[in-house]
C-alpha cells in the first residue's frame, strides 16, 4: 500500500514536488557541509567531525544520512590555509536511492586587524545509484493477480540505475572577534558548474544551491555564551530557513575533561510550509563536542508522522593548537 500511495503522489502531485540537497539540522556541527569556507575555521591544529541523521522512520523506510570530515591547518608563505576531506552517504526511499559524495576542501583565511576574511573551495565526485528491482512501474501491474510483479518488463528505455558527476562548491565569508561579540556570515554556492544529473539519457542540469549562514556569539561573562543563528538556502523552486539560538554554560576549570553543557532551539520553514521545531542538547569536553537534536514535525504531514521527524547526533574533536602566538612582554630598560 505504501508503494501504491507513493506512485499516486508522484503522478498527481508532481508539479508541486520540490527537493534539495541533504543537510543537517545542527548546521554548525557539520562544518564542511555547511560551507567550504569553514575548512580550518577553528582554533586548533586539526578537526574531525562526524554526523548521523535518520528521519521518516514512523511513516516509511527511514532516510539515513551519515558524514565524516577531517581538516588540517597549514601555511603557505605565511598565509593561513587549510585543507580537508568530506565524505557523505545518504540512503532514502523504497528504491534505496544511495548517494555518496567525496569532496576535497581548501580554504584561505586572511586577518586584517580584528576582521577575518574566509574563502573556500570544494571539489569532488558524486555517485548515485538505486535498486531498480525495488521500483515498480505501470507495465508491471499483473492483471492476472491484481498485484505488481517485478519480474515483468518495466517497459522503460534508456533508464540506468547508476549516475555520477564531478561537483564544485565555493564560499566567501567574514568574521570578527571582540571581547564580548563574535559575528560571522558566509555566502556559499554549491554545484557552481551545474553538472548533469540524470539516470536517463536527458540533459538534466543540477541547479546551483545558494546558502547564507550567519551566527553571532555573545560572551556573557566567563560562563555563558549565547549564539543566535540563521541558515537559509534556495535551490531552483525550493527554499529552506533554519533560525534559532544555542546557549552554552561552562563550568569552573576542573581536572576532569568535562567542560560544559549546551541547549538549543530552532525553527525550520519554507515559503510554502512550516516544517519543524528543532531541539538540541549536548556536552562539551576538553577537545570533544557532542550534540543531539530532534526534529518535531509541525507540517501537515504530522497527521501521518505523529509529529515525529528526525533524530541527529553529531561529534566534533579538535586537536590542540601548536601554532605560536606572538606575545609582547613589557619591560624596563636599565
Amino acid at each position: 500500500m505504501r508503494r501504491i500511495l507513493s506512485i499516486i503522489i508522484i503522478l498527481f502531485g508532481g508539479n508541486a514536488l520540490m527537493s534539495q540537497d541533504m543537510h543537517f539540522s545542527q548546521v554548525y556541527m557539520s562544518p564542511l557541509s555547511l560551507s567550504p569556507m569553514q575548512t580550518g575555521n577553528f582554533e586548533g591544529n586539526w578537526r574531525f567531525s562526524n554526523n548521523y541523521r535518520t528521519q521518516w522512520r514512523s511513516v516509511a523506510i527511514p532516510y539515513n544520512t551519515i558524514s565524516a570530515g577531517f581538516e588540517k591547518q597549514f601555511f603557505i608563505h605565511k598565509e593561513h590555509c587549510a585543507g580537508g576531506i568530506y565524505i557523505l552517504n545518504d540512503k532514502s526511499g523504497h528504491v534505496f536511492l544511495d548517494v555518496t559524495k567525496i569532496m576535497l576542501s581548501f580554504a584561505w583565511h586572511k586577518r586584517s586587524g580584528l576582521n577575518n576574511f574566509h574563502f573556500g573551495l570544494q571539489g569532488g565526485y558524486v555517485h548515485k545509484a538505486y535498486d531498480v528491482n525495488s521500483a515498480i512501474f505501470p507495465s508491471q501491474y499483473d492483471l492476472n493477480t491484481g498485484l505488481y510483479n517485478n519480474s515483468l518488463n518495466n517497459g522503460e528505455m534508456n533508464l540506468g540505475d547508476v549516475a555520477g558527476y564531478p561537483d564544485v562548491n565555493f564560499a566567501a565569508g567574514w568574521s570578527r572577534r571582540t571581547a564580548r561579540f563574535e559575528p560571522e556570515i558566509a555566502v556559499s554556492l554549491f554545484h557552481i558548474t551545474m553538472p548533469k544529473e540524470t539516470f536517463m539519457s536527458g540533459d538534466n542540469k543540477l541547479p546551483i544551491r545558494e546558502v547564507f549562514s550567519g551566527r553571532l556569539k555573545m560572551y556573557l561573562g566567563e560562563k555563558v555564551v549565547v549564539a543566535p543563528t540563521v541558515f537559509g538556502m534556495g535551490q531552483k523552486n525550493a527554499a529552506d530557513i533554519i533560525a534559532g539560538a544555542r546557549f552554552d554554560y561552562f563550568f569552573k576549570p576542573n581536572p576532569v575533561f568535562f567542560k560544559g553543557i549546551f541547549i538549543g532551539g530552532y525553527f525550520r520553514s519554507s515559503p510554502e510550509n512550516q516544517d519543524a521545531g528543532i531541539i538540541q542538547g549536548g556536552l562539551t569536553f576538553k577537545r570533544f563536542e557532542l550534540g543531539v537534536a530532534y526534529d518535531m514535525n509541525i507540517s501537515s504531514l504530522k497527521v501521518a508522522t505523529g509529529s515525529r521527524g528526525a533524530f541527529e547526533i553529531a561529534l566534533i574533536y579538535t586537536g590542540a593548537s601548536t601554532m605560536l602566538n606572538k606575545t609582547t612582554i613589557p619591560c624596563e630598560r636599565m
